[in-house]
């Protein structure tokens, strides 16, 4: 029932929260949802106002049915948009996967704070020159944006703005102008480039010196200029190809799809008056020509670069003429012809190799170059007029086509007396000269243009037959997706001995991989399998799993984890067996920092079968060992033995050094009962041993008894242990250590107690003495007329006098110690001695709700009940088959059945249900008192009266706020409250107890309970409650404090308040006391 009242109140709150949540975010954000209806090709999803003022800006979320899974957001309207606090709360919040464009239309003056945090599919931004300000963390984490404009209007952009867009490569500002950054705007990114106004380049620039708010001395070196530069023929038209150029770095880049512009002058060409601080030229994929004059005079240029997949086809005439410094330029192969000078007067470039797609080299195309040698591709069919003349280091040709190609004259230069010497180095000094391949040296001589040149020709010599091939062969496996969806792919590589590496590759959706790669010998046989699985999780952790198998070997596995941030944690995981042939499996794990750095190495080492039922792990960097074992029941408790064979196994494993070992013993269905730790330099034959308790929460150890177990002549030790636990065996030297110290506790809290006649007080040890290292306590009185002790050393006065109370302590391990304590007999001081002795129970560890029940109220920790897993709540009905229907039966059980160190099996009833747990009681020691009292009392004058009066109403109001304190810190429940009832219970029991000792102690036992009750209720009622002189104190300090008096009504319905909840615990304590009486 009281789990079925929890749900339902849970279900309803959770309603109610949902209720709630529902109707916020309704009330919140609730734009129009429009029907797909048929518009053409676009169709709007939703629209809604997003305005500084309502509907001044409006939104509306479109997509194309070219592709509908990408939505286009259009903000229009006039005026400011509005700022969002959260992300969540932007209207257009849940289509922010879709929306992979943004336009903002003419009119709209300010991007709001964060209306697109976090749009990781946003791919484009559009924004209208009329914006003047972006807000904070507008753009944060766009991660697919690479690019983005910044109109000349916008004069400040806000803090984050394009914070986390890792893609973002160049930012364009149009305005003439630096506009203000807030802070860390561009963070975290991947910008490279700032395109700026050439007429405002110093302003930026002296931005950046500054480091005015958000711009950073390192923007210095993105800053750059640019503009377009591309063919009116293009698709596009001219802004279809781009450049730009960056002062810091003297790197111009040229970008875009088509051809780029032909320049009839240099003043017409874009960057003329950068040209001579241009070192170094980029052209990207999708450039489909180099320009005429495109690059004409830049002296300082020394590197032209392009894409891996460059698509340039032409180079125009004059392209890089007067570029007297180029060193560098590997021509792509997409290449077909090299215009007129297009390398004109180009003496620092030595070597170029020509692509072998390229067909006509135009006239005098490397005419003054440096070339030393030159290699014309079999693809060339036309070379114009002095295509190579006036070349003065050309000492060498190689022609690869066996058909002469056609050629202009004078193509390497010629000699006219009276006029320019044009001949390149060989013809001049008939150095390496012209080579043409086997065969056609007949046909180049005779050929039209090429017989100029005749004398300078030589013939390839003759292909040699090519000797069998060393190399392996490849052949590349078709690709397929399997039904899964993943796709499979590899190759076979065949040796010359016949040996093959078969490779296997497989790419699952994720991006995971599987490579498998079996190595064979020319036999067929595998010789050795490499799988390597590559898995990324979603926080970036990338984890690497190589599994290496060789023929007649256990497998090496190694497991690399890289995080994020380049940490790793490296295992190596090798298998081999001991001098027993056991397996033992290594695992070494490094762990590097995100620098590389070692900061860690462990080396562990696994024995599964070490023994019967045994495994084993040992830690080689600390010299300790865990195994596991399979123990043998036996009727005084579990048996277990540590063996040589084990030992030996467990030394080998550590490099032949002793450890620490910890033995794990378990039932044969896998329990634990208990473990063993011990050194293995102590088991030697004949070494004595002694066995400690090891406390679970301190691992402080205490006594269990005082046998000595002693190894065998090889070295092992049998173990039999009865109750569950951590233990741990010592060597005789440091047994002696702990006893030592243990010894040292056995003391007298207190040596001298003065106790009224009729008091009864317990004995109390100092609190270093650990009661589980205590196996008997005695108590002995020297006057029992004076004062009496029990069993368990409850001392109880019985008339004036001076008595001394003996204990003797025996410890677990047989040794007993008598306590000293100093008495006052006749007005002397003596010194007694005596030995302190403990009473011992066997306990299961519950409270029970009232003498009378069997209902468990609360368990004690660390006791059988709550290891068993019974709970409060549940209600005791039998043990070892004896019902136990009350508390009387209960007891009456007990009286006939002590329990003891022998399991017993528990029944009881948990929601209807029975259930049973054998448990084994656990042993507690109580000390039993061992002090002195002074029964004795005295006539006293007026003021000694007075004073021993107050000291007791002290001790009672202390008494009093304990009491409060446990009801506040629970140690006291409501249950434990009393009325009226629990008072007359109280008075009736010390009536009972005093009525035997005279009428004289009856009366001032009376006297005192008054005296009890008084103090208890002049402390209630000054507490600082409503409806109490306390509360009532608390206003006249509240009005002393703010010298006005506090409204009357007020305070009286505080007043009120407090009185209703002090009526509300009158009732609690009432039902307490009816459950009492009944």
């Amino acid at each position: 029932m009281k789990h079925t009242v929890k749900r339902t109140t849970a279900a309803i709150l959770a309603a109610l929260i949902l209720a709630g949540t529902a109707a916020a975010a309704a009330t919140f954000a609730a734009p129009t949802i429009a029907h797909a209806e048929d518009a053409g090709t676009v169709t709007e999803i939703a629209s809604g106002s997003c305005g500084i003022s309502g509907d001044n800006v409006r939104w509306k979320l479109t997509t194309n049915s070219e592709d509908s899974t990408k939505y286009t957001l259009t903000i229009s309207g006039s005026g400011a948009m509005a700022d969002y606090i959260s992300p969540q709360g932007v209207p257009w919040y849940n289509y922010r996967p879709q929306i992979t464009s943004v336009v903002i239309e003419n009119g709209v003056t300010s991007i709001g704070n964060a209306v697109f945090y976090d749009y990781s599919n946003l791919e484009s931004v559009n924004i209208s020159a009329s914006v003047t300000s972006i807000g904070d963390t507008a753009f944060y984490g766009c991660k697919s944006l690479t690019s983005i404009t910044i109109p000349s209007g916008v004069i400040n952009i806000g803090s984050s703005a394009f914070y986390n867009c890792t893609d973002l490569t160049i930012v364009t500002m149009e305005g003439e102008t630096p506009p203000t950054l807030e802070s860390i705007v561009f963070e975290n990114t991947s910008l490279n480039t700032i395109l700026v106004p050439a007429t405002a380049l110093s302003a930026y620039q002296d931005a950046c010196d500054k480091s005015e708010k958000g711009w950073k001395g390192e923007y210095k070196d993105k800053l750059a200029v640019g503009g377009y530069c591309g063919a009116s023929t293009n698709e596009g038209g001219v802004e279809s190809v781009k450049w730009v150029f960056n002062p810091a770095t003297g790197t111009l880049t040229i970008s875009g799809k088509g051809k780029m512009a032909d320049y009839g002058n240099l003043n017409n060409i874009p960057w003329k008056d950068y040209k001579n601080d241009i070192n170094k030229i980029v052209i990207e994929e999708g450039v489909e020509s180099i320009g005429v004059m495109a690059f004409y005079e830049c002296t300082g240029l020394t590197s032209v670069t392009f894409a891996e997949n460059s698509q340039l086809e032409s180079i125009g005439a004059n392209a890089f003429d007067g570029c007297t410094n180029l060193t560098s330029i590997t021509i792509p192969t997409s290449v077909t012809s090299i215009g007129a000078y297009a390398f004109n007067n180009c003496k620092a470039l030595k070597n170029i190799d020509l692509p072998e797609e390229l067909t006509k080299i135009n006239q005098h195309a490397f005419v003054k170059s440096g070339l030393t040698g030159v290699i014309i591709p079999k693809s060339v069919d036309f070379i114009g007029i002095g295509a190579f003349s006036v070349c003065e280091q050309l000492d060498s040709v190689i022609m690869e086509n066996e058909t002469p190609c056609n050629v202009g004259p004078n193509i390497f230069g010629y000699e006219n007396p009276g006029s320019l010497d044009t001949r390149s180095k060989f013809v001049k000094e008939n150095t390496k000269g012209i080579t043409v391949p086997y065969g056609s040296l007949e046909k180049y001589k005779s050929a039209e243009n090429w017989s100029d040149y005749k004398n300078y020709m030589k013939e390839a010599p003759a292909p040699v037959s090519p000797a069998p091939s060393t190399d392996p062969v490849t052949v590349q496996k078709p690709t397929t997706i399997d039904e899964n969806g993943n796709t499979i792919t590899g190759s076979i590589t065949t040796y010359p001995d016949g040996s093959v590496v078969d490779v296997t590759i497989v790419t699952k959706p994720n991006g995971d991989t599987t490579t498998t790669i079996v190595e064979k010998d020319p036999q067929g046989n595998t010789t050795k399998t490499t799988e390597t699985k590559v898995e990324t999780a979603a926080d970036g952790t990338k984890t690497e799993t190589e599994t290496v198998t060789e023929a007649g070997k256990a497998p090496v596995i190694t497991k690399t984890v890289t995080k994020k941030d380049g940490s790793q944690t490296i295992e190596k995981i090798t298998s081999a067996e001991n001098s027993r042939g056991n397996t033992v499996t290594t695992t070494e794990t490094t762990v590097k920092d995100s620098k590389g750095n070692v900061v860690k190495k462990t080396t562990k080492k696994e024995i599964k079968n070490i023994g019967n039922g045994t495994s084993a792990v040992i830690d080689v960097d600390n010299n300790t060992a865990l195994i596991n074992k399979i123990g043998a029941a036996k009727p005084k408790g579990m048996q277990a033995t540590i063996n040589n064979k084990v030992l030996s196994q467990l030394k080998e494993a550590n490099n032949g050094k002793d450890l620490l070992l910890t033995m794990i013993v378990k039932d044969k269905d896998g329990n634990k009962r208990y473990s063993v730790e011990v050194n293995t330099a102590d088991l030697t034959p004949k070494n004595k041993l002694y066995i400690y308790k090891k406390d679970s929460k301190t691992g402080e150890l205490y006594m269990v008894n005082g046998k000595a177990y002693i190894p065998d002549s090889k070295g092992q030790l049998k173990l039999i242990i009865r109750s569950k636990g951590d233990f741990v065996l010592k060597n005789a030297e440091d047994a002696a250590k702990i006893n030592e110290k243990i010894l040292a506790t056995v003391q007298a809290k207190k040596n001298k107690v003065t106790l009224a006649k009729g008091k009864t007080e317990p004995f109390a040890f100092h609190e270093d003495l650990d009661m589980r290292n205590v196996k008997n306590i005695s108590y002995e009185t020297s006057d029992p007329r004076i004062a009496t002790v029990n069993e368990t050393g409850k001392i109880k006065g019985k008339k004036a006098g001076t008595a001394t109370i003996t204990a003797t302590v025996t410890l677990k391990n047989g040794e007993t110690k008598t306590v000293t304590m100093k008495v006052k007999r006749d007005g002397e001081t003596r010194t007694i001695t005596y030995t302190p002795d403990v009473s011992v129970r066997y306990l299961l560890g519950f409270n029970r709700s009232d003498a009378s029940s069997m209902t468990v109220e609360s368990l004690i920790e660390g006791m059988p009940l709550e290891a068993a897993g019974l709970q409060p709540g549940d209600t005791i009905t039998a043990i070892n088959g004896t019902e136990v229907a009350d508390g009387k039966a209960y007891d009456a059980y007990l009286q006939e059945h002590p329990l003891s160190d022998e399991p017993v099996e528990i029944t009881y009833v948990r929601d209807g249900l029975d259930y049973t747990a054998t448990i084994t009681p656990q042993e507690y020691r109580t000390p039993v008192l061992g002090f002195s009292y002074n029964l004795g009392y005295q006539k006293a004058n007026g003021l000694e009266v007075l004073k021993y009066g107050t000291l007791e109403v002290k001790y009672m109001i202390r008494t009093t706020l304990l009491s409060l304190k446990q009801l506040v810190t629970g140690g006291l429940g409501f249950k434990d409250l009393s009325g009226p009832v629990g008072v007359v219970d109280a008075i009736g029991t010390t009536y009972e107890e005093s009525k035997s000792e005279g009428a004289l102690m009856l009366w001032m036992n009376m006297l005192n309970m008054a005296v009890l009750l008084s103090a208890n209720l002049g402390v209630m009622n000054l507490l600082p409650l409503p409806a109490l002189d306390g509360g009532r104190l608390v206003f006249l300090i509240v009005e002393a404090i703010r010298r006005k008096p506090i409204n009357r009504e007020v305070e009286g319905m505080v007043h009120f308040a407090g009185l209703m909840l002090l009526m509300a615990l009158m009732v609690v304590v009432m039902y307490n006391d009816i459950l009492k009486i009944f």
